[in-house]
């Protein structure tokens, strides 16, 4: 069971991030965020036009904070959508679109 696994959270943005990937994404345009006070962003596309954040939670209830490092990344580069793929359910706020993990070609597709 994926739940009793103390890396379940890595597992899933593994995941995501293969999946991605499997969707036609370069490696070279993937990479990872944290501030210099440790604020985080799993996943950041480099596109040569815009970036674009994308925060991986394996969690059934979010909560604000959960988004915190990646209202941070879009507030410091001026980015206008953000995006949260999990397996919570949560509807998408303000400028933080949410993601569904099995849908990731609504993420790729919007990047482009």
């Amino acid at each position: 069971d994926v739940e009793l696994r103390t890396d379940a959270g890595e597992l899933f943005e593994g995941f995501v991030i293969g999946e991605i990937l499997k969707g036609g994404e370069n490696p070279e345009n993937l990479h990872y965020y944290r501030s210099k006070d440790g604020k985080e962003v799993d996943l950041v596309i480099d596109r040569v036009s815009k970036l674009i954040p994308v925060e991986i939670k394996y969690k059934t209830r979010l909560k604000a904070g959960d988004v915190a490092g990646l209202l941070h990344f879009m507030e410091t580069y001026k980015v206008r959508a953000g995006y949260l793929v999990s397996i919570g359910a949560l509807s998408s706020r303000g400028p933080v679109q949410k993601v569904d993990c099995f849908n990731l070609r609504s993420l790729l597709g919007s990047s482009g």
